[in-house]
């Protein structure tokens, strides 16, 4: 609805005609026609005068304004400021339509509800009858007249004519409000077509935390001036009066939460191409990523010069590397033993009193929502460093700081990564440690923006390359976005990517997600230099591609396909849990051309074992993974004796019965998988993932299912080709 203002002379002073009068007495002046009927007066369009119907002696003069400022609508509800309990006619709506009073609307959808056409006609005869009731004729005519235009047209354009009617200055949001508050179910059959559609079907469609993607909002009367000044702390006490009123989390949480992430959330609403109702979506996964054009992008990869196929010669080798792979340390110097570990926040076994009933925190870590104690940590350390008798070298793959989200400062994460470093070096003096990016390395965890990251990189350039020995030319893309290339051996070349710039949870993508700091079309021209120089590459990262945004996850997927043949080796981290991700080719996805490896977590965190990888890797020829061993510390048993207890886990060829690990090898035993689905192998797989925290027989048919199609055989983010999830 595109309004102008029409003004009204009561005795000096220039009054506002409601939003949809204006719309009348517009539509009467397009028309050529000589005078406009109101509810309370009738307008005389030649010579601008209003007469009152009811004393015909009460004349006013109007005017119209072309040129009206921009400005917020005056205030009609209260200051948003103050506590949403106060707000009595804002949480009719926000939470009357979108969360805790649904009744009215559900009650309406289940009773009256036919087609869309007909649902559209039915709420413009109820609003023209409620109007007239209420003397507001001329107002709901116009508004049921408009509606109707809408009948046969897309659900996106209902829903985006609902919310215009809603937010106009009239008698309907009014009555609506009052209608919801009072879950008034006498008016099912006048407002409830309106209500359904404006709050079920642009709403109660999307799963619960989507819902407030179309939620209206109304503010105070600011100036510009005001509004720029205020912005922030206008969206921060309402983003914590919402976490707290909705019970997401507990005071201080919301608190440091809203605080933390509030800068960027004003930055991507201010500069985003994508809609709010887009943004929304992707953050919360109720829009595919593919639906939105100014997602899309791709990179330019050079044709293949020669044969893609893998020989099993690459696998034939009498010398080996012995490497180390640590993921996902997230130390707690803070643990305190006896602590609540149940405590409702996203870390615990920090302070507090645990409940009547259940156990304080474990001595040595423990199984819920806390991270691995200092001295647990060190004590894995110490043991790999004393009993693995061959580390050649060691990839780190990220994620340094806590879990404690909402207290995250760069100071504190500087203060951590130092740590870590600083413990590592001590721990494994003669290594040279080859490290990337985790998600947790910077603050508001997550968000890695293209630009001010100095802070950061500045810092990892000085540690990685002073303490963990990293040559002095991975310098300059340290600086520039956290990411590297370097040679371990002759002819074997290792690139580290920063896949925060990646990530679905990095907001800051929503600005601009297109090759974030160039570093794909970086990657495919260090690939086709190794290619070309008969290099061998292994590609580290903290993300898994498959948790990647849509446009680069599939970009990444092609450049493998393309260079796999030269990729001989993938290791990320990131979910905790103990995976590996077949990579098919694009033309034919019963041929497999690739493996990544998603290293098991050192913490706890959450419900899972601490634990380590060592790989065993061809130095001769190709640098291909020939086994993997995976070692883990017995938390329950460990607590119980207050000891530390150490499992061999299992050996990958071992366990599996593989003759090699090569991409073909394990597409064969995950055919054996799916042929023997509730098989004990398949529940050794599941007990293994869960890094024996939680034995297989816990994993149904649909779980083990979930764990072959959408882990096991897809490397793509979104990619329905095996994982028919709804995503």
């Amino acid at each position: 609805l595109k309004l102008r203002g029409i003004m009204v002379k009561h005795t000096t002073e220039w009054e506002e005609f409601s939003d949809i009068e204006c719309e009348i007495i517009e539509d009467a002046f397009n028309n050529e026609n000589g005078d406009v009927e109101l509810d309370l007066s009738v307008i005389d369009l030649k010579t601008s005068i209003m007469t009152m119907k009811h004393d015909k002696l009460k004349q006013y003069s109007i005017k119209r304004m072309d040129n009206v400022p921009k400005r917020l609508r005056k205030e009609r509800f209260c200051p948003i400021l103050k506590k949403l309990s106060e707000m009595a006619d804002d949480i009719s709506f926000v939470y009357g339509i979108g969360r805790s009073k649904r009744h009215f609307a559900f009650s309406y959808q289940q009773e009256y509800f036919v087609d869309m056409p007909q649902s559209i006609g039915q709420a413009a005869a109820g609003i023209l009858l409620e109007g007239e009731k209420l003397g507001h004729g001329s107002e709901a005519q116009w508004i049921a007249n408009y509606s109707l235009e809408d009948k046969y047209k897309s659900k996106q354009e209902i829903d985006e004519r609902c919310i215009a009617l809603y937010t106009r200055k009239c008698f309907l949001y009014k009555l609506l409000n009052k209608t919801l508050r009072d879950d008034d179910l006498d008016k099912h059959e006048t407002l409830g077509p309106f209500a359904h559609l404006l709050g079920y079907e642009g709403l109660f469609n999307l799963p619960d935390v989507c819902r407030y993607s179309k939620t209206v909002y109304r503010a105070m009367n600011l100036s510009l001036g005001q509004v720029d000044q205020n912005e922030s702390s206008l969206m921060e006490k309402l983003g914590i009066e919402l976490c707290q009123y909705l019970h997401l989390a507990d005071d201080a949480v919301c608190s440091g939460m809203i605080k933390e992430y509030n800068y960027v959330l004003n930055e991507i609403l201010r500069y985003s191409p994508l809609s709010t109702y887009e943004i929304c979506g992707v953050a919360f996964y109720c829009i595919r990523q593919a639906d939105i054009p100014a997602l899309q992008w791709n990179v330019t990869i050079p044709p293949p010069t020669k044969s893609l196929l893998f020989s099993k010669d690459d696998l034939s080798s009498t010398s080996t590397y012995s490497v180390l792979h640590l993921a996902d340390l997230h130390i707690d110097r803070e643990y305190k033993p006896g602590s609540n570990a149940n405590c409702g926040r996203p870390l615990c076994c920090r302070d507090g009193i645990p409940k009547s009933g259940d156990l304080g925190a474990g001595f040595w870590g423990d199984y819920r929502t806390c991270d691995i104690p200092q001295w647990t940590a060190e004590s894995m350390l110490k043991y790999i460093a004393e009993n693995e008798e061959q580390i050649d070298f060691i990839y780190f793959t990220g994620d340094i700081a806590p879990h404690d989200v909402w207290q995250q400062t760069q100071d504190k994460d500087l203060e951590e990564i130092s740590f870590t470093t600083r413990l590592l070096k001590q721990t494994f003096p003669e290594k040279k440690i080859y490290p990337c990016v985790g998600n947790h390395e910077t603050a508001p965890p997550g968000l890695f923006s293209t630009v001010n990251m100095s802070w950061l990189y500045s810092n990892l350039a000085f540690q990685w390359i002073n303490q963990f020995g990293l040559d002095e030319q991975t310098r300059d893309t340290i600086l520039k976005g956290g990411y590297y290339t370097t040679i371990i051996a002759p002819k074997f070349r290792l690139i580290s990517l920063n896949m925060n710039y990646c990530s679905e949870e990095n907001y800051w993508l929503f600005i601009n997600s297109t090759d974030p700091l160039g570093q794909l079309q970086w990657l495919i021209q260090w690939l086709q230099y190794a290619e070309e120089n008969q290099e061998k590459v292994h590609i580290i990262g903290h993300q898994p591609p498959r948790m990647c945004m849509v446009s680069f996850s599939w970009a990444y997927y092609s450049i493998v396909n393309r260079y796999q043949k030269t990729i001989t080796g993938q290791f990320f981290a990131h979910t905790h849990f103990d995976e590996f991700m077949l990579f098919y080719n694009e033309t034919d996805s019963k041929q497999p051309i690739s493996v990544a490896y998603i290293a098991p977590s050192f913490t706890t965190y959450p419900n899972v074992n601490p634990g380590y990888r060592m790989f065993t890797i061809d130095s001769e020829n190709s640098a291909f993974v020939l086994d993997h061993r995976t070692v883990i510390l017995n938390l329950t048993a460990t607590n119980l004796y207050n000891s530390t207890k150490f499992v061999e886990e299992y050996s990958a060829k071992s366990a599996y019965s593989l003759k090699d690990l090569s991409p073909q090898e394990w597409n064969n035993f995950v055919l054996r998988l799916e042929n023997d689905i509730d098989g004990e192998t398949m529940g050794l797989v599941y007990e293994f993932f869960m890094k024996s925290s939680t034995p297989g027989n816990a994993c149904d048919r649909i779980c083990r299912m979930t764990l072959i199609n959408c882990n096991l055989k897809t490397a793509r983010a979104q990619d329905t080709t095996f994982c028919s999830e709804i995503i």
